[in-house]
């Protein structure tokens, strides 16, 4: 399945980085496996198939490698959520260097 069109894309303040990365995310206080489909310093894309979760709920995203992130889902397609972090330029800066840095240690 596609998530993201060529257009939606061309949009994006920050480049998505496509991942296949486990993670939680805790929504109202649960905590729930997850997988990282992409990720970027504005946002993530997240599959769960445990979480019970509405468009708006306030997310925690949990990641032994890149810590944790607060955000919002604004878009949800089944067991699929899109989470943006809301992040001031300064933040998304800092998030950007930490993905960075971490792609980089993958070789």
């Amino acid at each position: 399945m596609n998530y993201q069109s060529a257009a939606q894309a061309d949009l994006r303040r920050f480049k998505r980085v496509q991942l296949a990365k486990r993670a939680a995310i805790l929504i109202e206080g649960q905590p729930h496996p997850c997988s990282l489909i992409n990720l970027s310093a504005g946002g993530a894309l997240v599959r769960s198939a445990s979480a019970d979760w509405q468009e708006g709920q306030q997310v925690l995203l949990m990641d032994g490698t890149l810590g944790a992130q607060a955000g919002k889902l604004v878009r949800i397609e089944g067991d699929v959520a899109a989470v943006d972090f809301g992040l001031e330029p300064a933040e998304a800066d800092r998030l950007a260097n930490t993905i960075t840095l971490f792609l980089n240690s993958l070789g």
